[in-house]
């Protein structure tokens, strides 16, 4: 599985070439890949799943406390949003 986060201009859209790939087995590998920087290393995969959507004004999309599920559902929210 992989999937590939861009960089948004200032209105929110995708711009092309830009972004990183991430990839893993299952999709909490690709959420676990995706928080290894230093600023975000040390949360959870929850805690970061919901920051990086309140970061982008999703606050209120509802995340299960299942890890496994919630990665799917987020990645499909990521999917969603572009």
């Amino acid at each position: 599985m992989k999937i590939r986060i861009y960089e948004t201009d200032f209105e929110g859209n995708p711009v092309e070439c830009t972004g990183d790939c991430f990839s893993g087995a299952t999709p909490l590998d690709i959420v676990n890949a995706m928080k290894m920087n230093p600023f975000q290393a040390s949360r959870t995969p929850l805690e970061f799943m919901r920051w990086m959507l309140a970061s982008i004004g999703q606050e209120k999309f509802a995340l299960p406390d299942n890890e496994e599920k919630t990665a799917l559902l987020f990645l499909q929210r990521l999917t969603t949003l572009g």
